[in-house]
C-alpha cells in the first residue's frame, strides 16, 4: 500500500510553488500511544512527514504557516538563508534522521523569530519522540528537557488558551514530562496541581493517578 502522495505547496518565506511528500494519515493505524500522547504507528510515521521544506530558501515550515514572514523576522534569517545548501531532498522520501534534522531546523527558526513557547515546546517534544523511535535515551532526554522548559514559560506567560490549548492540556504535560526525566520533586509538584483541577477528561485523570501512583512507589523503593 502506498501512504504517500505528492502535496502542492508554497513557502510563507519565498513564495515559491513545490510539491513535498505526505502521508495519507487516513489510511494510518495507530499501534499505541504513549502517556506524553506520542502515537505509534503501522507501516510509517507521519510525523517524519510533518515539517515542510522549502527546496529554493531552506525555509522550515508546518502546515499552519500560511501568512508572509515580516521583514524583520526575515532579517533575523539571514544568516540562516546564506548558510542553506541543497534541502531539495527533504521534499522526496525521508529517513527519521532526515526527520530529525528538519524538526531540529524548524526549532531554530522559532527561536531566532521569537514564536511562541507553545509553538517550541511542540517541536521540542517531537524531535523527542523520534529519538524515542531511534532509542536514542540520551538525546529524547535532552529534548524531553527542552519542551518542559517551552511549556512551562507558556503556561507561565503565555495566551496559550487563545492558540486553542487547554489549561489541563498544559498542566498533563508537565506532570508527565516532569516524570519522564526522572524529576520527582518537579513532578510531585505538577500531579498535585493536575489532580486538583475540574475539568480535566476523566481518561486523562485516571492515566494521571496511575502514572504518578507507579512513578512514587518506584522512586520510595529505591530510597
Amino acid at each position: 500500500m502506498n501512504l504517500l502522495y505528492d502535496k502542492n505547496l508554497k513557502c510563507p518565506n519565498c513564495k515559491m510553488n513545490f510539491t513535498s511528500k505526505k502521508v495519507f494519515t487516513t489510511k494510518l493505524k495507530i499501534l499505541k500511544t504513549d502517556t506524553d500522547l506520542k502515537k505509534t504507528y503501522k507501516i510509517i510515521n507521519p510525523y517524519i512527514y510533518e515539517i515542510n521544506v522549502c527546496p529554493y530558501c531552506g525555509y522550515a515550515f508546518g502546515e499552519n504557516a500560511n501568512a508572509k514572514l515580516p521583514e524583520y523576522r526575515v532579517e533575523a534569517l539571514i544568516d540562516y538563508f546564506l548558510k542553506i545548501k541543497d534541502f531539495s531532498h527533504f521534499t522526496k522520501e525521508r529517513s527519521i534522521e532526515d526527520a530529525i534534522r528538519i524538526f531540529k531546523l524548524s526549532l531554530y527558526i522559532s527561536e531566532r523569530i521569537s514564536q511562541p513557547s507553545y509553538i517550541k515546546a511542540g517541536l521540542s517534544i517531537k524531535i523527542a519522540w523520534l529519538y524515542r523511535e531511534t532509542q536514542n535515551w540520551d538525546m529524547e532526554k535532552k529534548y524531553l528537557e527542552m519542551a518542559f522548559i517551552h511549556y512551562e514559560n507558556s503556561y507561565s506567560n503565555e495566551d496559550f488558551e487563545k492558540a486553542g490549548y487547554k489549561n489541563y492540556f498544559m498542566i498533563y504535560m508537565l506532570s508527565d514530562l516532569s516524570r519522564r526525566v526522572n524529576n520527582y520533586e518537579r513532578a510531585k509538584r505538577w500531579y498535585s496541581e493536575l489532580f486538583s483541577l475540574k475539568d480535566i477528561p476523566k481518561i486523562m485523570m485516571n492515566t494521571s493517578r496511575d502514572c504518578w501512583s507507579e512513578y512514587k512507589n518506584s522512586v520510595k523503593s529505591k530510597v
